[in-house]
């Protein structure tokens, strides 16, 4: 795609050049077909074009338009993906015409040909010809970045090598010796690389690729150069492709992909990594091999993996006093970082998640009393029960925790003990008018509260009774006593739905499948059951949202989880599709994010393990595309964002941050 809208932009930045010809004859209708073809083709009206520039040709043989409306057949047949029609016009062209002024436009649209027919080599030497021959500066510079790419992307080490033997020129020498020296380098042959380096003579090569040459050569240099090992169950040794190899495969794409990025982002990088990649193969004895290498290696600085928790938790142990600090992109469980001090959590844990979003229930929102309804899946009973621990560590009050069964769906019993609990925790006050009562006391008292004289006249004559909790609410207790009337305290009954439970502040529901999500919030309704329903990374799926958007609106969740759409993150989203013809999806950003966050630690200067735990533990702030890094006491990061789903969107409304030693907030 990239090549294409490079074609494009070459294109109509030398559209203007067809403007003259060498005259030969001059006839009008060639003049008048051969403009309307270029009309038709800035409108990208293409088969119309290649008609006008045919009449054009036809018009009389050999008139002034012929080369130039020759050159537009050609490229117009390549708008239409006619790539040999276009190609075989070209070589009729340069035969006919091998003086034209057009033969580098000849060259650079056959080179494109060659392009998406997937002859690679074939492009690459007319682009080569471009090269040589443009006078346009425009032409030259978009064949430097055609032939950049095709060493980077699609050629071999040994096909370079014989374009960079075969030069005719010292230019060309030069700008091939460079894409040359990246390749060996890109393949870890640093002392190839360096020996390029240098034969490159740097006065043949312009300012940008100069400050390239520059950044390569200090990549290269040993003295700046760590091992970090990759170790993720890549599963080699078998041709299925398991949930796991999938998983790992894009975990390392990711890495791979943080490391071609960097000194993009970072010209000044100090530091080049190694990247050595060890197969655990989902397998414990093959995991403990490869730890054993790895702690006989002296030049390993840090270990990024494993990523499922059972291997991390291996790892951990068999890590243990080598010192090597190691890093798991994806681990969730708890307890992994107390194996072995050397171990960080780039993910959130389960209850870390749970215990940073109690912190916001209870600190943020003020909540005081609170409900659990959740899956009695394991992760999500670590969450209820993470939650509901630290709610009572800060003062808070769990009035009811219940859990559902994994694809259950009634959940009438569940909600109906909802509704009793909270039927006797809010009880309703009334005052009964019957008896030996003072009316024009009581009038004066209820009027001065704001109750109308109508409706108390009513109440009156019916000697009934007046329910203070519907007229004030929660102040309706405080009211009851201040009248100093006789004051009833009736428990509503449960089963007249008719009447909300307002008293649960916020109701947490960890569930296990995000079909749940249209379950809980249809059924809490139904039952009216009211409260800020809040939830963990699960609820964040819009579709599901959406579908039940009636019940679901204002919903809070901590995932963390959330990209925001910035040009940088554009940007390696469309590079990355680019390189890999594929979506960034988050098991790259897994890896491209703790990546990135482990270059910038080295790049500041932490090169021994000893530096890199320590740097590693004063990470307060690394924001990652796909979630912001923050690593507390205990090494697992701790960052959460708090979204919330409103009027058909998500949106974030705070950042939460876990806190060990919080304590509940004065409200």
């Amino acid at each position: 795609m990239k090549m294409k809208l490079l074609f494009y932009v070459f294109l109509f930045l030398n559209a203007a050049a067809f403007a003259q010809s060498d005259v030969v004859y001059y006839n009008q209708p060639a003049e008048d077909y051969f403009l309307l073809g270029m009309r038709q083709y800035a409108q990208k009206d293409f088969t119309p074009a290649l008609q006008s520039f045919k009449n054009s040709l036809s018009a009389y043989p050999n008139n002034h338009r012929t080369t130039a409306a020759t050159i537009m057949e050609a490229k117009t047949l390549y708008a239409l993906k006619l790539y040999p029609n276009a190609m075989e016009v070209i070589d009729s062209f340069l035969t006919q015409f091998p003086n034209s002024l057009y033969i580098e436009d000849a060259c650079f649209t056959k080179g494109m040909c060659y392009y998406n027919l997937g002859s690679y080599d074939s492009a690459m030497s007319e682009m080569i010809k471009v090269f040589l021959i443009a006078k346009q500066p425009l032409n030259r510079e978009h064949s430097q970045k055609i032939i950049e790419h095709l060493a980077s992307e699609f050629l071999s080490v040994e096909k370079i090598e014989l374009y960079f033997q075969q030069a005719v020129s010292d230019t060309l020498r030069s700008f091939l010796g460079l894409q040359l020296a990246e390749k060996y380098y890109s393949l870890g042959i640093r002392a190839q690389t360096d020996s390029l380096l240098a034969r490159i003579q740097l006065e043949y090569l312009d300012g940008r690729y100069q400050q390239k040459y520059f950044r390569l050569q200090a990549r290269n240099d040993d003295s700046n150069v760590v091992t970090i090992a990759a170790l993720l169950p890549l599963q080699k040794n078998i041709s299925e492709v398991t949930r796991e190899k999938r998983i790992a495969s894009s975990v390392l794409d990711g890495i791979q992909f943080a490391i071609l990025e960097y000194p993009l982002r970072n010209p000044s990088q100090h530091v080049t990594v190694n990247l050595e990649i060890r197969d655990s193969e989902r397998n414990k004895e093959i995991l403990k091999q490869q730890c054993d290498t790895l702690i006989a290696k002296d030049d390993i600085l840090a270990i990024l993996g494993p990523l499922f928790s059972d291997q991390v938790r291996d790892a951990a142990a068999l890590l243990q006093v080598s010192g090597i600090p190691l890093i798991t992109p994806t681990a969730t469980d708890d307890g992994l970082t107390d194996i072995n001090q050397n171990i960080f959590q780039s993910n959130v844990s389960n209850s870390t998640k749970a215990k940073t979003l109690a912190q916001y229930v209870i600190n943020q929102l003020g909540a005081k009393k609170i409900a659990i309804l959740g899956s009695d899946a394991p992760a999500s009973a670590v969450s209820a029960d993470s939650f509901k621990d630290e709610v009572k560590r800060l003062g808070g009050e769990v009035v009811i925790d219940k859990r559902f069964s994994q694809r259950q769906t009634d959940l009438r019993a569940i909600l109906k003990q909802f509704r009793i609990t909270g039927a006797a925790l809010a009880p309703e006050y009334v005052v009964s008018l019957k008896g030996k009562l003072n009316p024009i006391e009581v009038t004066r008292r209820l009027v001065s509260l704001g109750v109308r004289q109508k409706y108390i006249d009513s109440v009156l004559a019916k000697e009934g009774t007046i329910n203070l909790t519907t007229l004030f609410g929660n102040e309706a207790e405080k009211v009851a006593a201040s009248l100093n009337l006789p004051v009833q305290k009736v428990t509503v009954n449960p089963d007249s739905l008719q009447y909300p439970v307002n008293i649960y502040d916020v109701i947490f529901c960890p569930i296990a499948r995000r079909t749940e999500i249209g379950i809980i919030t249809s059924q809490l309704a139904l039952y009216n059951i009211k409260g800020t329903i809040v939830g963990l990374t699960e609820w964040y799926d819009l579709n599901e949202l959406e579908m039940n958007k009636r019940y679901a609106d204002g919903v809070v969740f901590g995932s963390e989880r959330y990209i925001e759409k910035t040009p940088y993150v554009q940007q390696i989203y469309t590079r990355f599709q680019e390189k890999y013809k594929r979506q960034m999806t988050d098991n790259e950003l897994y890896g491209f994010d703790t990546m990135t966050m482990l270059l910038d630690v080295l790049n500041n200067g932490a090169v021994t393990r000893e530096e890199l735990r320590n740097a590693l533990q004063s990470i307060k702030n690394f924001h990652g595309i796909r979630n912001a890094i923050l690593f507390g006491s205990d090494r697992i990061n701790s960052h959460l964002n708090i979204l919330q789903y409103k009027d058909g969107g998500i949106k974030k409304i705070g950042d939460a941050v876990f806190q060990p030693e919080s304590i509940q907030s004065d409200q």
